[in-house]
């Protein structure tokens, strides 16, 4: 074949080989460049690669490894021709385009593998899953044949996840003191490590020997680090004898930034969950110890009721005493006839009743006594609170229209008798102070399930001024008064849902006690 007629191919940047009885007989010159002056005259089996050959049979060709003069591997998609009546095997450098291509494939997988990571913290995953997710991500990016993540716990590493060629362990958390491991220096400065399994690493540590037998070449060591803290750390062991590259590094340590993200938000919640737990356990401290107080604040204020009705109390108890002791006096003198003997025991029985009924009722007052929710009659509590208090003015009049039906409440019997004994006390002292005759008391309850009682005095009344202040603790328009009957009353009606209100009136004060019914 005339070289003339080929001396065209000379101006272009493709390779171009005449090929003849399976001999090079003659390249252009970018192919002189490429494959040297002594491939020359050569056999095609000795200087060109397999896709070349494919190509020369016909054979649809891939891009093959072709070697430079350079000693460099290229990239090199063949393809035959016949120009000028010669069989030319003409050959494009395309390194380039591949190593793009690789780049971007690999480029993808990063992204999707952060995507997966992203998404799996997003949802809330457990952190061992997470891990999962990560490795499976990068074991085909960077060739991660075993590996492991730990969290960093003073100066332990607590190794929980464990990777092993496809295969993962979660929730072994084994301790290991960084002093024993290769990864200190990793920790100390807070970026990744690379690390040989082999020579002089192999004799210092013990691991990298068992890494050796299991095919490990390489141990990439990175930190997970959020903010200033220092969590842990994820290891990554390699198969390639190259170990791992720069990009290779750079995508971990992307995967390891995710990592380092969940791990943060995993200790957010623990401790968020220890301080919830913390202040739970405050809390009910806490409102035991109000509880306590409360119950003392309201045992209090019975004594200081009791206090108030001691005088008229020891009047009604005087009374009964006196007949008493004057029935003895006569029937130890033997001055009753024996037809009145018999009426004097009934009398004296009668009186001595009196006085147990009263005791009685004013020690079940005064006893701290068990919260006990029941239904009860609120016509018997009513009746209760205006005896006890009967004798802070005998001369008043208590206008009581009791129903002849129960007017039931829920609550505790007890508690509420005394927010009434406290009411109507009030009314009555007040009343008496004001030169009044009557104390009225009202009861009921409404088509929405309510139970009501009012209690109005013919007193002074409540200032305007103080009116807000009145269920206030220690808050007293009195003298002599604690400040506590009308507060405690009204944290008991709430306690039982209800509610107690000073409510507006012509003359005196006028409160309404409102409870729930069963």
């Amino acid at each position: 074949m005339a070289q003339e007629g080929l001396e065209i191919l000379d101006l272009v940047p493709d390779l171009a080989v005449h090929v003849s009885d399976g001999r090079i007989r003659w390249l252009n010159v970018a192919a002189l460049d490429f494959l040297g002056q002594g491939a020359l005259e050569q056999s095609i089996h000795d200087v060109l690669p397999m896709g070349a050959l494919d190509a020369l049979e016909g054979a649809p060709a891939e891009p093959s490894v072709c070697r430079h003069i350079d000693g460099t591997n290229r990239q090199v998609h063949w393809q035959v021709s016949e120009i000028a009546g010669a069989k030319l095997l003409l050959g494009r450098d395309v390194t380039g385009q591949v190593d793009a291509t690789r780049a971007l494939e690999i480029q993808m997988r990063r992204l999707e593998a952060l995507h997966a990571i992203t998404l799996a913290v997003a949802r809330g995953a457990e952190i061992g899953a997470i891990c999962d997710v990560a490795f499976r991500a990068l074991a085909p990016i960077v060739g991660v044949v075993r590996g492991g993540v730990a969290d960093l716990e003073g100066e332990e590493l607590r190794v929980f996840y464990h990777w092993n060629r496809g295969a993962s362990t979660i929730g072994e958390r084994r301790r290991v003191p960084i002093s024993e491991t290769p990864s200190e220096s990793c920790i100390v400065r807070r970026m990744p490590v690379q690390m040989r399994t082999t020579g002089s690493a192999a004799l210092r540590w013990r691991q990298f020997r068992s890494l050796q037998r299991a095919g490990v070449r390489a141990v990439l060591y990175t930190p997970l680090v959020a903010g200033d803290h220092v969590y842990g750390l994820i290891s990554l062991g390699t198969d390639n004898l190259a170990g791992f590259s720069p990009e290779d590094i750079e995508a971990v340590s992307e995967v390891a930034a995710q990592l380092s993200a969940a791990l943060a938000r995993q200790d957010l919640v623990e401790r968020i969950e220890r301080n919830s737990e913390e202040l739970e356990r405050a809390v009910e401290h806490r409102t035991a110890e109000l509880r306590r107080t409360s119950d003392q604040l309201v045992q209090a204020a019975k004594l200081s009721t009791l206090g108030e009705l001691s005088a008229g109390l020891a009047h009604e108890l005087n009374q009964p005493i006196s007949v008493v002791g004057g029935y003895i006096e006569l029937l130890r003198a033997g001055d009753l006839e024996e037809h009145r003997q018999e009426r004097a025991l009934e009398i004296m029985a009668g009186a001595v009743k009196r006085m147990g009924t009263l005791s009685k009722k004013l020690t079940n007052y005064a006893r701290a006594q068990p919260e006990a929710i029941e239904p009860f009659d609120l016509r018997v509590a009513i009746d209760m609170a205006i005896e006890l208090s009967g004798n802070i003015d005998k001369n008043l009049v208590v206008d009581w229209d009791k129903p002849p039906g129960a007017v039931e409440a829920l609550g505790d019997a007890h508690r509420i008798e005394q927010v009434l004994l406290n009411l109507l006390a009030n009314a009555r002292q007040a009343t008496s102070e004001a030169g009044g005759e009557r104390v009225t008391v009202r009861v009921g309850a409404t088509d929405e399930g309510r139970a009501w009682v009012i209690v109005q005095d013919e007193g002074a009344g409540v200032p305007r001024d103080v009116r807000d202040r009145i269920f206030d603790p220690f808050f007293t328009t009195r003298t002599e008064g604690t400040g506590l009957g009308l507060a405690i009353s009204a944290r008991i009606v709430q306690e039982h849902g209800g509610s107690l209100s000073l409510e507006r009136s012509e003359k005196g004060a006028r409160f309404r006690l409102v409870l729930n019914q069963p």
